[in-house]
């Protein structure tokens, strides 16, 4: 049998940096296949109803314990890959990368942004990107488009916030 991929399928990458942006926090990935064993963003796929940045709220709550807001996150490329499907890269600096525990079965680390050794390959010019665009956002530049993209969604994503609060609650509580 045939496995049929849905071209409208969105995920979401972010990362986040330390407020020295000398540091990332990423996740060292057990699947899929491809990516096994390899370090990559915190991200997944955007679930049906659920905005962009809604989506790296949840992503970043359920795979690092860590609770951020829609408004900290920034978009700052939106790529198509060899399927059609749509990942938008998001980055932050509003984390507070220490704090980040390990959510799931796959481990968290903590890597110098210098130094991406044993990164998915495209992360190695990602990572640059974002701090790039960091460093900007930081001297007061961010595109129009992003700004009133992460406005719109923000507006969604009110209702977002208490399921993730409960989902914390949760890992926290069989941990």
């Amino acid at each position: 049998m045939t496995k049929v991929l849905n071209p409208n399928r969105r995920y979401v990458v972010g990362f986040i940096f330390d407020s020295s942006h000398e540091n990332v926090l990423l996740i060292r990935k057990k699947r899929p296949a491809w990516q096994a064993g390899k370090l990559n963003g915190i991200g997944g796929e955007i679930e049906s109803g659920e905005t962009p940045h809604g989506a790296m709220v949840r992503e970043c709550a359920e795979e690092c314990s860590l609770m951020t807001d829609a408004s900290d996150w920034r978009l700052f490329i939106s790529l198509q890959d060899q399927r059609g499907w749509w990942i938008d890269f998001f980055y932050t600096t509003r984390g507070r990368i220490g704090d980040a525990r390990s959510a799931t079965d796959e481990d968290v680390e903590i890597v110098p942004a210098a130094r991406l050794d044993g990164c998915i390959t495209n992360l190695r010019g990602l990572i640059p990107m974002a701090l790039t665009m960091a460093d900007e956002t930081c001297k007061g530049f961010e595109s129009k488009v992003a700004t009133e993209r992460r406005d719109a969604d923000a507006a969604e994503d009110a209702r977002w916030r208490d399921a993730i609060k409960m989902r914390i609650a949760e890992i926290k509580e069989h941990q």
